[in-house]
């Protein structure tokens, strides 16, 4: 089942609502199995070349679900042993996808289709889940899924380990999520690179939420410059706009605003600032409005 859909305002909502109740959360029972990730091994072959003026955010490596023939095959290490409970099999999109997108996860030995993940119009960093049956599991530790493209026209690119091509997040690589979780696990997560999004509002909401912590937090201050490195490192500002295209020092949309709040609280010479101030002033009306 496809995620339901959130609007901007209910995003706030959520995130300000576990930002203010994080102290006051109880201690967890002893009965909770904290949650854990079995990342996928590395995928055999390489891909398609991306296409020209194509790129996948921060040149992380990435795997093809290609638009037609076989598809993306995935294995798990020897031996992985999982605790009891619900198992979630977890993707990542690299791609900003402008159709309607579902992947078909099928057994690895026998090619049986399992089920599908819906992932119209995902944005980059979106995760995806599927709800693995538990009849299912064992096979699957043993022969591995495949991942191959339902309906979309277009290769669908998700973040995955690739020998040493670069550091990629674990939660957003290809990867079985089991246990039961904890009410403090957003934390973990939010302040990690695991909270990366895609540059404009929604990583703009996430930097607000990681600053928001540096006072109950020491790893926050940290966390926080991690993140703006990403995308200002080296007195640089670069980003991924719509469709997999790279921007390089310009600002596409009033919605990529909000990031630069936190840059000039902590970095107030960055050169992209003025990049900033100068959008803003060029699209403002005479109310002062920006659009």
């Amino acid at each position: 089942m496809p995620h339901p859909p959130q609007t901007r305002r209910d995003w706030l909502k959520t995130a300000s609502a576990l930002l203010l109740t994080a102290d006051l959360l109880p201690t967890q029972p002893a009965n909770v199995v904290p949650s854990t990730y079995f990342p996928a091994l590395p995928p055999d072959g390489s891909n398609s070349p991306l296409p020209p003026g194509k790129t996948v955010p921060f040149d992380w490596p990435y795997a093809e679900i290609p638009a037609s023939g076989e598809g993306l095959k995935l294995n798990w290490l020897t031996g992985t042993r999982l605790p009891t409970g619900p198992v979630l099999f977890r993707i990542t999109s690299a791609t900003d996808v402008r159709e309607m997108c579902e992947v078909e996860v099928l057994s690895g030995k026998i090619g049986q289709v399992l089920g599908e993940i819906d992932l119209r119009f995902a944005h980059y960093h979106q995760p995806f889940e599927w709800k693995i049956p538990a009849a299912e599991l064992p096979a699957i530790l043993a022969d591995g899924l495949q991942l191959r493209l339902k309906t979309g026209t277009k290769p669908l690119w998700v973040f995955c380990a690739k020998g040493n091509a670069g550091p990629v997040p674990s939660a957003f690589l290809p990867h079985l999520l089991a246990g039961s979780g904890s009410t403090t696990a957003w934390q973990e997560r939010l302040l990690s690179l695991d909270s990366v999004q895609t540059f404009g509002w929604m990583e703009g909401c996430v930097l607000d939420g990681i600053q928001a912590m540096i006072p109950r937090n020491p790893r926050a201050q940290g966390v926080l410059a991690q993140h703006l490195n990403l995308f200002f490192g080296n007195d640089r500002f670069r980003y991924e706009t719509l469709n997999n295209e790279r921007s390089e020092g310009r600002i596409h949309t009033v919605e990529s605003l909000l990031p630069f709040a936190i840059l000039a609280q902590t970095n107030p010479a960055h050169p992209a600032l003025r990049t900033a101030v100068e959008f803003a002033l060029h699209h403002a009306d005479a109310n002062g409005v920006i659009a």
